[in-house]
């Protein structure tokens, strides 16, 4: 159960993503004047975000005792190999963001910047949870009310051990975020017959059957959209193929639906309004507003876009601290201790 009063430290990387550090600095302000059991420690150039907030009225927070700041002077640069940028550099921005969460001065960490640099520091400073040898990054849609679909991207190559691993994560993932008690998990193939799939799923199936998850078998692409299972397991290939797809075909039929309605005169309201805000959310996936999260490190650590706005930047935030408050992590470590899904 969540304790809703209990006071978390969340670091943020403010250097991190396109609007760094304005759009970090007023979401950890807007993060604090919502929740009051809140601290934040802003990871970046101190004298930069100190002249941040003291042009936002935020050094109050600081006085207060709410709002630290953690010096790091440089923040990730595309271009080279992830791995190597955080080997290279333990003074980056992400990673002093990450060492700040492995050494317990915060209880999580938050990072919209480089996808890849953030996943390898999360990784490489946090560390893998026993028995996990990737980490794993997955979404919930809107669909049927929420569908978890992962990995959506990192694991391009994977065994059947993985996908297991990946259905565990995304059961204690429905159970605290989504609020399903007994999420019920299938796995993407190309029919719904016991034979189909390449060899992976095939022997992924096999296990997931005696997983003691609630796994319902394959599902189909389309029944991705159906909500045909709480938590929808997939490699990395072949979810981040879906993903790019479903935002391509979202972006093109809200296109055509509203020339067609400004050819006609008519007003996007009602169900028809919201038809389209449901196709702006998905064209983007950085609209969707779900909680996103690297599963599989030995902490509790969020990624965001690298567009993320203020709001966005709050949002996250906010999520950080609901992972720990339900204890998110100890329950991702005992579903994956006795080899079952966590029950509350």
């Amino acid at each position: 159960m969540e304790e809703p009063g209990r006071r978390v430290r969340v670091a943020l990387d403010a250097l991190s993503g396109d609007h760094a550090p304005q759009a970090m600095v007023e979401g950890a302000l807007a993060a604090l004047a919502e929740e009051p059991a809140l601290d934040v420690l802003l990871v970046g150039p101190a004298a930069r975000l100190d002249a941040e907030l003291a042009s936002r009225g935020g050094l109050g927070w600081l006085r207060a005792g709410r709002l630290r700041l953690v010096e790091a002077p440089r923040r990730v640069e595309e271009g080279e190999a992830p791995v190597r940028l955080i080997q290279r550099d333990p003074e980056l921005s992400v990673a002093v963001t990450a060492r700040l969460v492995r050494d317990g001065e915060a209880d999580a960490g938050v990072s919209v910047g480089h996808t890849g640099a953030t996943l390898a520091a999360a990784t490489l400073i946090l560390g893998l949870l026993p028995g996990i040898e990737r980490p794993v990054a997955g979404l919930a849609f809107p669909f049927a009310p929420h569908t978890f679909v992962v990995d959506l991207g990192p694991n391009v190559d994977v065994t059947a051990k993985h996908l297991l691993d990946f259905a565990r994560m995304g059961v204690v993932y429905a159970q605290a975020f989504l609020g399903v008690a007994e999420p019920e998990v299938a796995l993407l193939s190309n029919g719904q017959e016991r034979g189909k799939g390449n060899r992976q799923t095939r022997a992924a199936y096999e296990l997931l059957e005696r997983s003691g998850l609630r796994f319902r078998g394959y599902v189909e692409g389309q029944d991705v959209v159906r909500g045909a299972a709480d938590v929808i397991v997939v490699d990395g290939f072949t979810g981040n193929i879906l993903i790019k797809f479903l935002e391509g075909l979202a972006g093109y039929l809200g296109s055509r639906l509203r020339e067609g309605l400004a050819e006609a005169g008519v007003s996007a309201t009602g169900e028809l309004g919201r038809l389209l805000d449901l196709l702006e959310e998905l064209s983007d996936v950085t609209r969707v507003e779900a909680v996103p999260m690297i599963l599989g490190v030995d902490g509790v650590f969020l990624p965001g876009h690298g567009r993320s706005r203020a709001e966005d930047v709050r949002r996250l935030i906010a999520a950080a601290a609901q992972a720990v408050r339900s204890d998110f992590l100890p329950r991702l470590r005992e579903a994956l201790a006795s080899g079952e899904a966590t029950r509350r």
